[in-house]
């Protein structure tokens, strides 16, 4: 047992650091791209849960990241390209790829372990695939299958919605809904379209603040 006030082991140290630094390129990457990111948290967080969302758009990880640091979750995320972005395992990802069963297949034994001891949520986005929305694919049996392993953890829809309106750039909005009760893939999918197709509410809590636009940057300058 390490003594009060003997400093941390350097593994720790060097993943406290990993994990502050692909946060801050994370937020930098998402306030230089969107006008703002606004959210409908869930009513209740659980502990530890599986949570489901759609995938529309490129930044839909750094936006759930985002939103997992503000209410304090730990997750775990599955990455088909993980090879593409290694330093992200600091904030949670896992490999997934697509031809590669095995390194699947330990990817999903580890997440059923840290589901079942505590120590980590999982994000999945079950369509399997980045599309162009709005609508959804299909979604994979994963989902279902760790449901299963795994009765005694909520599973959690979320809609992610990105929009270009009135600002220079998009805005992007999450809806955490309440947990599926029946935990089929076809009551999963129907639980996140239900959240896509729902208006968005007339007062969002600002989860981060983007770039404003460059006609009030400049309204800012003037005197």
């Amino acid at each position: 047992m390490r003594k009060t006030g003997q400093s941390p082991p350097n593994g720790s140290l060097m993943g406290a650091w990993a994990r502050k630094s692909v946060d801050f390129l994370i937020r930098r990457s998402v306030r230089a791209r969107f006008y703002e990111v606004t959210w409908t948290p869930p009513a209740l967080t659980p502990s530890c849960a599986i949570y489901l969302a759609n995938h529309h758009s490129w930044h839909d990880g750094y936006l759930m990241h985002l939103a997992f640091e503000r209410l304090g979750v730990r997750a775990h995320l599955w990455m088909e390209e993980f090879e593409a972005f290694p330093p992200f395992r600091a904030v949670g990802a896992l490999p997934f790829p697509k031809k590669n069963s095995e390194i699947r297949v330990q990817t999903m034994r580890r997440s059923i372990r840290a589901l079942r001891s505590g120590e980590r949520s999982l994000l999945i986005f079950p369509e399997g695939r980045l599309h162009e929305g709005p609508g959804l694919l299909p979604f994979e049996r994963s989902a279902e299958r760790l449901a299963a392993f795994l009765p005694e953890r909520p599973v959690i829809p979320v809609a992610i919605a990105t929009r270009m309106g009135i600002h220079e750039r998009p805005s992007a909005h999450i809806t955490f809904g309440s947990p599926v009760e029946a935990r089929s893939t076809e009551a999963m999918h129907a639980a996140v379209e239900a959240l896509l197709r729902q208006s968005l509410p007339p007062e969002r809590p600002r989860l981060l603040q983007g770039t404003a636009d460059v006609n009030q940057r400049y309204a800012r300058k003037q005197p």
